[in-house]
């Protein structure tokens, strides 16, 4: 099959996105595709990265779907190597893949931090394995790893997840190293507070749900939440060649929380 379409910014480009049955990772696969990318969709909800495959090949794009648990090596080889048998090459790898986990380090059990870290911050390292040999032999290629704010700033009862997305940023930065010389660019995007489905779930126990969205909005400067869409928008630029000269960094994508600071125990 022919790798994307001949137009767009990411034209005759294939990307694999993980975490793409939803939020942050399905907006990405959809704008990647309208941007000329071939686009394989990996997620544990395998029947929901299916349909959207479908829905952007009925649109005229290249997209295939595949069930994938980031927690298990052979899966992610699988979804990476989905696209070079289906497209003939790997030129985008968005690491995108995320759980919170609430706990005091105090609390948590060695299990629930090591099966954060696993989820988080371990899928990370499967989709670097297996792409960063394949893009060294092509001689190039964009990775975009999915961070947070709180690798940044420290939130009350993130222990564990804030660990994790520290971790990611200073896996990027090394990979960044090791691998300019290969050609192959790494950067990391940090979202803030965007309206996806996990994040739902987090102001969701509170009793006005509408007001907790209003009161989020108001302790960031831009006085919104972020959408799906403005951390796509940031992932399609770490992966074009308009980020050409663009390598290790880490790219806040948040309305200006990070820079305001927040109650000490807002998610």
């Amino acid at each position: 099959m022919t790798p994307g379409t001949s137009t767009g910014r990411l034209a005759e480009r294939v990307a694999v996105v993980t975490g793409a049955a939803g939020g942050i990772g399905e907006a990405t696969a959809r704008l990647l595709a309208h941007e000329g990318a071939s686009v394989v969709l990996a997620d544990y909800m395998g029947n929901r990265v299916a349909d959207h495959a479908a829905d952007l090949r009925n649109a005229g794009y290249n997209a295939v779907g595949v069930a994938t648990d980031v927690r298990d090596l052979h899966q992610v080889r699988r979804a990476i190597e989905t696209a070079t048998d289906h497209f003939g090459r790997l030129d985008i790898l968005h690491n995108n893949v995320g759980v919170n986990f609430h706990n005091l380090i105090g609390d948590a059990s060695e299990e629930h931090f090591l099966e954060c870290l696993n989820i988080n911050l371990l899928s990370v390292y499967r989709g670097c394995h297996v792409a960063a040999p394949i893009m060294t032999i092509q001689g190039s290629g964009s990775i975009v790893n999915t961070s947070s704010v709180q690798g940044l700033m420290g939130f009350r009862t993130y222990a564990a997840y804030a660990t994790a997305k520290a971790g990611i940023l200073g896996l990027t930065r090394q990979m960044a190293v090791d691998y300019g010389p290969s050609g192959i660019r790494v950067n990391a995007v940090l979202p803030g507070a965007v309206d996806t489905p996990m994040w739902r779930a987090e102001v969701a126990t509170t009793a006005d749900y509408a007001a907790e969205i209003e009161a989020s909005a108001q302790r960031i400067p831009l006085q919104r939440i972020g959408t799906p869409e403005d951390i796509a928008q940031a992932v399609l630029y770490l992966a074009s060649d308009e980020s050409s000269f663009v390598t290790g960094q880490q790219l806040v994508v948040d309305g200006g929380l990070s820079i305001a600071g927040s109650r000490p125990n807002e998610p």
